[in-house]
């Protein structure tokens, strides 16, 4: 199933991202996305999450972002890719408002319940499940809000690996072109 919109794929096409760079976002995600798919979604996978795991969860990896630029305790946005070609606001970190599948950064590091971190050499995802209430139940509101934001970081994730899936087929086409 495609993530992207063609608005997406033209505007990712705009940074330069090179297949190393394309590996290394399939190395960060794939281990996101599956940490993702191990997380409850009923009722029934919660109270038992619960009862075999604590309340929170985690998961964190050390590959991070092959665009960021940082050096001398700083991040140097001015440098980036991502700021050079989006122009849409001027402001720091233009590459947490792009969206994989209508999911921006911001929006997945901002959640109630499921958050992902990218960083220049870190990824994170952490959170918390929805709480039992005294009679056994759940708030249905809390449930729908931890389903959203589960479903909001799947989808998130799973744009990224079809970009840069999609960067390494290109590679491979223009690649056996070349050679004919």
């Amino acid at each position: 199933m495609k993530i992207l919109t063609k608005e997406e794929f033209d505007i990712l096409s705009l940074v330069n991202t090179p297949v190393e760079y394309a590996k290394k976002i399939l190395e960060r995600n794939a281990p996101i996305l599956d940490f993702l798919e191990t997380l409850p979604t009923t009722e029934k996978e919660i109270k038992e999450w619960k009862r075999s795991f604590e309340n929170k969860f985690g998961f964190t990896g050390n590959v991070g972002c092959p665009h960021c630029r940082y050096g001398y305790g700083k991040y140097f946005c001015h440098s980036c890719d991502w700021q050079k070609v989006l122009s849409f606001e001027n402001i720091l970190f233009k590459c947490t408002k792009v969206t994989f599948g209508g999911i921006s950064h911001t929006k997945v590091c901002r959640q109630k319940f499921v958050d992902i971190e990218y960083a220049f050499d870190f990824e994170q995802v952490y959170g918390h499940l929805p709480r039992i209430k005294e009679d056994g139940s759940f708030d249905q509101e809390d449930i729908d809000t931890y389903l959203l934001d589960l479903e909001g970081c799947k989808t998130f994730v799973k744009g990224h690996i079809e970009w840069a899936e999609e960067i390494i087929k290109q590679s491979k086409e223009r690649k056996n072109e070349n050679e004919q």
